[in-house]
């Protein structure tokens, strides 16, 4: 069953999600960049000699000077003070803890969203209702008894407890008091006064005659140094970003194909224009027995804006068909159509496998994405969209007991067949998983394919057109597959 996030279109818009996806992916490029650059390296070096006990020592022979008879002293006699009170050591305790940095990730979380969604459910006037026109034991059976059993579940889960114990907890009720607060900005606005140069400036002024020693030496220029680095937007950045859970999903792939449709005509280096066995057996195009379009090599493709368009249009063309009982034979079509697929050029076993689709609502066209290996089953539909948008796996022999074997879902293509979606599918050695918008959809353990398959991207007609279904197009804007690393 597909999931009800996405029958009900409870999806990222695919925009938002796609630059989301962009940004992340630059932004952990960048960070590796930034991870092997000179001045990461120049700044660990710099904070390594400053930590040593050798410069402590140094330093302290220099700075031997009283200065308390300054107003500089007394501001730092009052930011130890302020240091010292309770409530503002439980405000950086809370502030730099991995407590908080849990509890914003999760309160910013689809598992938070979906927990209130549920709440908002099993707590609507709907909802109620129901349970009480149906009884005990009928409302047992209903998807909203699942939802509220799912509620409680979740409510019971450590995880859960765990967060709301937090938000309740006097360390973050303390926090939230204080954050933003004009006793914080005072403490801190003392903090960096007192690492300012102005203060360093002041106070090496009243350290006569070490002042005058510590402004020339070695160890004063590298403290500025490494400073002017701690407090850069790229180290700021690089020290919040190099440890953060959002680069967890990519860091799991890399990236083995890419098609982007940039240039205004098709890469044949990548694409077949006909079925595989067409290319390899008959050097030559065909269609399977039941369907009544033919696939033409290029007059049924279109690449504009960085998008390929498959179109189906109502033609005659000559063709052939293949028949498992007598084989190819020609047969004239009042269709014509178009497939791509990357049978002489990239297959892969287990990965992820996505693309940026458009179908359009042209039933009874069939456009789909999906894979196959060099016999038609097994064979993965990443997104087929006839009546309803399909997604599943298909397996077995059809002249054998048992036939074809399946695991298949479908969602509404009225939600699903205006506008470009991400449709993906992962896949590894114990489960199926698809996506729309990175939302799952639909997922299987059984019918596992464990031979590589290769791209298909095509758009075919089992019945007769009538009206104005024609011309059709199928519009793609990128393809694209990973490898686990």
């Amino acid at each position: 069953m597909i999931n009800l996030r996405v029958i009900f279109g409870l999806v990222p818009k695919t925009a938002d999600y796609e630059a989301k996806q962009n940004s992340l992916r630059k932004e952990f490029q960048d960070l590796k960049a930034f991870t092997g650059s000179p001045e990461l390296a120049e700044y660990t070096e710099l904070e390594k000699t400053l930590g040593s006990s050798d410069f402590k020592r140094r330093k302290s022979e220099i700075l031997k000077q009283r200065f308390s008879d300054t107003p500089e002293f007394r501001k730092e006699k009052e930011y130890a003070a302020l240091s010292k009170q309770n409530d503002i050591k439980r405000y950086y305790k809370v502030k730099d803890s991995v407590e908080l940095k849990d509890f914003i990730e999760f309160e910013n979380s689809q598992d938070l969203k979906h927990y209130h969604t549920l709440e908002k459910l099993t707590g609507s006037d709907e909802f109620m209702q129901q349970k009480q026109s149906l009884g005990k034991k009928k409302f047992r059976q209903t998807p909203e008894y699942e939802k509220w059993v799912e509620l409680q579940s979740l409510k019971n889960s450590k995880r859960f407890k765990d967060h709301f114990s937090f938000k309740k907890s006097k360390d973050y009720v303390n926090f939230t008091l204080l954050i933003g607060s004009e006793k914080i900005s005072e403490f801190e606005k003392l903090g960096k006064y007192l690492k300012s140069p102005e203060f360093t400036k002041v106070k090496e002024y009243m350290l006569l005659p070490g002042k005058k020693k510590y402004e020339m030496s070695e160890e004063f220029r590298m403290e500025q140094q490494f400073a002017g680095l701690k407090n850069s937007d790229k180290f700021k950045w690089y020290f919040k970003t190099r440890n953060s859970k959002k680069f967890d999903e990519i860091k799991r792939w890399d990236l083995t194909f890419a098609e982007e449709f940039e240039q205004p005509k098709l890469d044949r280096t990548k694409w077949l224009t006909r079925y595989f066995w067409g290319d390899k057996v008959l050097k030559d195009s065909y269609v399977n027995m039941g369907e009544k379009q033919f696939f033409t090599e290029e007059n049924n493709i279109a690449i504009s804006g960085s998008i390929i368009k498959v179109q189906t249009r109502r033609e005659k063309a000559a063709g052939k068909v293949w028949n498992p009982a007598i084989g190819f034979f020609p047969k004239d079509f009042d269709y014509t159509s178009a497939i791509i697929n990357t049978g002489n050029s990239f297959r892969q076993q287990f990965g992820l496998f996505e693309a940026k689709i458009r179908f359009n609502r042209n039933f009874p066209v069939n456009h789909a994405f999906w894979l196959v290996s060099d016999l038609m089953l097994p064979h993965i539909d990443v997104a087929r969209a006839a009546k309803n948008i399909a997604v599943g796996t298909y397996w077995g022999n059809p002249n054998a007991k048992g036939g074809i074997e399946k695991r298949a879902a479908s969602m509404n293509r009225d939600r699903y067949g205006y506008d470009y979606y991400i449709f993906s599918l992962e896949w590894t050695k114990e489960k199926m998983t698809w996506k729309v918008n990175g939302v799952p959809a639909f997922s299987t353990t059984t019918g596992i394919p464990n031979i590589p398959m290769y791209l298909n991207i095509s758009s075919a007609i089992y019945q007769d057109v009538n009206g104005s279904v024609l011309p059709a197009e199928l519009e793609v804007d990128w393809v694209r597959c990973y490898k686990a690393i």
